[in-house]
């Protein structure tokens, strides 16, 4: 009887550390996604940034007369 408080006891604390090693995995994951959005948004800017770059080029060399 005396064991029965011990083993309860015990059974919680691997409960709750087979939580936490679970969420460990699911931050890892959402870490995973939010460096994947960050990429991405660092591309599309840079995309963006070329086409802008590219076109002020293109305006730039059509003011000048060809010989």
């Amino acid at each position: 009887m005396a064991l029965g408080p011990a083993v309860k006891a015990r059974h919680i604390l691997a409960t709750l550390y087979g939580r936490t090693v679970d969420e460990l995995g699911a931050v890892a994951t959402e870490y995973g996604l939010v460096l994947m959005l960050i990429a991405l948004a660092i591309v599309l800017a840079a995309a963006l940034f070329g086409v802008a770059v590219a076109d002020l080029f293109d305006r730039g060399t059509a003011g000048i007369p060809s010989s």
